[in-house]
């Protein structure tokens, strides 16, 4: 076999000069090493961006599509590639603006970001509304080399957003299709205690944070607020955080006396399993172990943020981890916005967060509004989740009467339970709270109003007396 099959691609004569070796050693890697780790990097930043929901073009100076991604093209109605070396300079035009892109350009090219409402025109004419934002990305020397674009649709036009536009317009009338933050009536601390931070001081908030993420700062609060070891532990905690889920309920394992709920005391049964053997399957295996080039003092750190953020998720200490969040952290937000905007306020705005008990808060509600987010979702997927949990419950209450084991959740019987009413039971005891909370902190409008979509939704079929997923066919 010749050295090239074996894989050998230089060839270095024999020197017994150490400086030449050196320069062997620097000429590999400015001329091999680092050119295969950016090739790398260029590939996963192109399968992130593939992957993306969001439409996003990258153009160069002169406006010539040097990439769109698939959600990019499906957005402006063209085929796959199509888009590649065209000039769309022409595309974001608002006719209520004429010299819309010089504003643009005299923006982008002093290396500041754009964003804005623009009239985009699809492939087949039609104009769509869309918030755009456009980045200059700075290379070497200070110099631009590309622009980001990221379009969003200010319209929603999917299939699932009509059924849940059929369904309200036969089930409310104009005076009850307010938010159904308004329509709810008052419940527990936490109620009052988000309502004061995000309705009192809503204006208030909402400049502030205008002038925070105008600061010189890399992220909005909430990304300033955690470090990169928090980031990675979020993630970590993420994936493992319901690791090898028997599909039962912590009452449900405790009532069978698993071995899991005698391991752990039938306490946060399922929690703690999660955790633990997420460490288990890293530190047993060399070959799997993520941690070990870490030192010892931030594994310890990262290990225990993530056992903290997973034992989060367990719902008995739901309204406990809510109201510590509201108090210690939106509450006091609060008050430093509504005592004024001197620069000591505005420094203990950002500072505050930081602590590390309350960055321990912060992630503790990430993971909990992630955990339960599915009402969060965009409608269609807000139903598939809402099937897939009830046969998971539904399976469960089967299972319990075949062993004469206590029924833990009655009201999910396949024989008699309401889809509709369990979702608005759901939302109204868990997440309506919760996420008026996040919302004051974070600024979170879609999800907001993916919320109150869902909830109108759920509350139509009740209204017509339904207990299936979806209204009849017509």
């Amino acid at each position: 076999m010749s050295l090239i099959e074996a894989g050998f691609t230089r060839r270095y004569v024999e020197n017994p000069s150490t400086m030449a070796c050196y320069n062997e050693l620097l000429q590999m890697e400015f001329g091999l090493v680092r050119p295969q780790l950016k090739l790398r990097a260029c590939n996963s930043m192109f399968t992130a961006l593939e992957k993306s929901q969001e439409a996003i073009e990258i153009t160069s100076e002169d406006h010539i599509v040097q990439y769109a991604n698939p959600a990019f093209e499906t957005t402006m109605g063209y085929e796959s590639g199509e888009l590649i070396g065209k000039d769309l300079a022409e595309v974001p035009v608002n006719e209520k603006k004429a010299d819309l892109l010089d504003t643009i350009n005299s923006c982008i090219r002093i290396g500041k970001e754009w964003q804005g409402i623009c009239s985009a025109k699809e492939k087949n004419g039609d104009n769509v509304q869309q918030n755009v934002k456009i980045l200059p990305v700075i290379g070497q020397g200070g110099k631009i080399r590309h622009y980001v674009s990221i379009v969003r649709a200010c319209n929603g036009n999917n299939k699932a957003t009509k059924i849940a536009e059929c369904v309200q317009s036969d089930t409310y009338t104009d005076n009850q299709s307010g938010k159904h933050n308004d329509r709810r009536k008052s419940s527990l601390d936490v109620r009052t205690a988000a309502s004061r931070t995000s309705k009192v001081s809503s204006q208030r908030r909402r400049s502030s944070m205008a002038r925070i993420h105008s600061m010189k700062v890399e992220a909005p609060i909430t990304k300033q607020t955690l470090d990169p070891l928090d980031e990675v532990t979020t993630l970590i905690a993420a994936t493992v955080h319901d690791l090898d889920h028997p599909g039962r309920t912590n009452s449900f394992l405790c009532n069978a006396g698993s071995e899991l709920a005698i391991l752990y005391n039938d306490t946060a049964v399922l929690e703690r399993h999660h955790a633990a053997l997420a460490f288990q399957l890293t530190t047993g295996d060399d070959k799997c172990n993520i941690f070990k080039n870490m030192e010892r003092n931030d594994y310890r750190t990262l290990r225990q943020s993530i056992i903290d953020m997973v034992l989060a998720t367990e719902m008995t200490k739901h309204f406990e981890h809510v109201n510590k969040f509201v108090n210690s952290i939106n509450k006091p937000l609060a008050a430093l916005e509504e005592d004024g905007e001197t620069d000591k306020n505005q420094e203990a705005i950002i500072t505050m967060p930081r602590t590390p008990d309350n960055r321990c808060l912060i992630k503790r509600m990430l993971i909990k509004c992630a955990d339960v987010s599915n009402p969060c979702r965009p409608l269609e997927q807000c139903i598939e989740w809402a099937a897939r949990i009830s046969e998971e419950y539904f399976s469960q209450t089967d299972e319990e009467k075949r062993q004469d084991l206590p029924v833990v959740m009655p009201v999910f019987d396949r024989n008699t339970c309401s889809i509709p009413k369990s979702q608005i039971s759901f939302i109204d005891y868990f997440i309506t709270d919760m996420f008026a909370a996040w919302d004051a902190f974070v600024d979170l409008p879609e999800l907001m109003q993916h919320l109150d979509n869902n909830f109108k939704y759920w509350k139509g079929l009740d209204e017509m007396k339904l207990r299936s997923l979806r209204p009849p066919p017509e």
